[in-house]
C-alpha cells in the first residue's frame, strides 16, 4: 500500500496534532466509551477518537518508524505510538469483537493492564452455513484473545473457554448498557400478556416463522401483546407492521430501555437471539426464546430444556403454560440458571462491579 494510499483513507478525518501524555486510563475506542466514563472514578483518562480524528504526529512516527507500506503495520504502529505518549496505567475498550484490539491486548498486555468489556452476546463457529447478515454476532478473525475480559455472566466466561478462547482472566459483571436501568430497578406488576422481542431486520425466515407462530396464536387465543420495536428503519420494521397490522398488537417505538421494560411488565417474553432474553430472564421473567436459524444460536438458551423450533401445536402448549404458571414457581424452578446466565443485583450494578476491576488493575 503506497503513503498516499494512506493519507487518502485518512483524509476523512478532522486532524490533531498529537495525544494527550500520561493518563491513567487509555480507551482505545470512543464507541460505548460513554458506558465506561462513569466507571473510571477519579482517575484522568484519554479517549482515542478513532471514528472521527487522526492524531498526525503519531501517525507520521509511524510511517517513518516501521519503515513499510504495509497498511496493516502502520495502524499496528500508530496506535502503539499514542499508547507511549499516552503512556497510561489501564488501556480499556468496549469494543470486544475488533481483532485488531485483540492483537493489542496480546503485544502489550505484559506491560500495561489490558481490559476488553464485553458489549453483547457474542457466537463462536463457521459463519458458512448461515444466512446473510447474521456476521455481526460472531467473534470473527484470528483467534481472540483477551488478558482481561469483564464479561456478561459466568455463561459466557465458560462458553469461550470451552471452545478454545484465550481468556486469560475474567470478571462476571452483567452487562454494562444496562447498568442504570438495573441500579433503579423495581419489580413491576404484570400489566401485558405477551412482549415480542423484534430484530433490527424483521424479514429473514427465522424471524418470519417466529411471527407466523405468534400471528397464529393470536388469532386462536385472547391475549394482550406488545412488540418491542429495535430498528428505527420502518422499511426494516414494515414485515412486523404488515403481520400484525391486523391484530391488537401495539408497537413500542425503540426509546432508552423501553424493551427492557416492556418485557418487565409482560407475562411472557418472546424473541430470537435477542440478549434481552436472558436479561428479563435474569430479573425472574419468564421467556420463551426461538431458533429457526442456525443451531450455533441455539445456546445458551437450550439449557431451558424446551425446543426451540416447535410446530404450532408446541408452540401453542408451552406458551399456554407459561401464561398462567406463577412466578413463583417459574422463579423456584429456573433460579440457578437465571443466576447462570446474567449476573442482576440491583445493590451492586454492572457499573460498580467494572468500577472496582479497573481500580484493581491500576493498582
Amino acid at each position: 500500500m503506497s503513503i498516499k494510499r494512506v493519507f487518502n483513507i485518512f483524509k476523512r478525518y478532522s486532524p490533531v496534532w498529537n495525544v494527550e501524555k500520561n493518563k491513567d486510563i487509555l480507551v482505545l475506542d470512543g464507541e460505548g466509551s460513554e458506558y465506561l466514563i462513569p466507571c473510571f472514578s477519579n482517575y484522568d483518562f484519554f479517549i482515542i477518537d478513532s471514528r472521527n480524528i487522526i492524531y498526525l504526529r503519531c501517525l507520521l512516527e509511524a510511517i517513518f518508524l516501521g519503515i513499510s507500506f504495509n497498511f496493516d503495520k502502520i495502524k499496528h504502529l500508530y496506535y502503539m505510538r499514542m499508547i507511549a505518549k499516552i503512556n497510561p496505567k489501564l488501556i480499556i475498550t468496549f469494543t470486544d469483537n475488533s481483532s485488531f484490539f485483540w492483537e493489542i491486548d496480546k503485544s502489550i498486555h505484559n506491560r500495561i493492564s489490558f481490559l476488553t468489556v464485553q458489549n453483547g452476546n457474542h457466537y463462536l463457529g463457521s459463519l458458512d452455513y448461515l444466512e446473510e447478515g447474521f456476521d455481526h454476532l460472531f467473534l470473527e478473525g484470528d483467534s481472540p484473545f483477551y488478558s482481561n475480559l469483564a464479561c456478561i455472566s459466568q455463561y459466557d466466561a465458560d462458553y469461550y473457554l470451552n471452545n478454545g478462547l484465550n481468556v486469560k482472566k475474567y470478571y462476571t459483571i452483567g452487562s454494562l448498557k444496562l447498568s442504570k436501568y438495573i441500579s433503579n430497578h423495581v419489580k413491576k406488576p404484570k400489566k401485558i400478556d405477551l412482549c415480542i422481542v423484534a430484530n433490527s431486520i424483521n424479514d429473514r425466515p427465522a424471524n418470519i416463522k417466529v411471527w407466523e407462530l405468534i400471528l397464529k396464536y393470536m388469532e386462536l387465543h385472547d391475549v394482550t401483546v406488545c412488540i418491542a420495536i429495535k430498528s428505527s428503519s420502518d422499511s426494516r420494521n414494515q414485515p412486523l407492521y404488515d403481520f400484525f397490522q391486523e391484530t391488537n398488537a401495539i408497537f413500542a417505538k425503540n426509546a432508552n430501555f423501553s424493551s427492557q421494560y416492556l418485557s418487565d411488565i409482560s407475562e411472557v417474553t418472546v424473541g430470537f437471539a435477542s440478549t434481552l432474553l436472558r436479561q428479563t430472564f435474569s430479573r425472574g421473567n419468564k421467556i420463551y426464546p426461538l431458533n429457526f436459524a442456525s443451531n450455533l444460536f441455539d445456546l445458551p438458551y437450550k439449557y431451558l430444556g424446551e425446543t426451540l423450533r416447535p410446530s404450532y401445536s408446541q408452540f401453542e402448549s408451552h406458551l399456554n403454560h407459561l401464561l398462567v404458571q406463577s412466578n413463583k414457581e417459574y422463579n423456584d424452578q429456573n433460579s440457578d440458571l437465571m443466576k447462570y446466565l446474567d449476573v442482576y443485583n440491583p445493590r451492586i450494578s454492572p457499573e460498580l462491579m467494572l468500577e472496582k476491576v479497573i481500580t484493581d488493575l491500576i493498582k
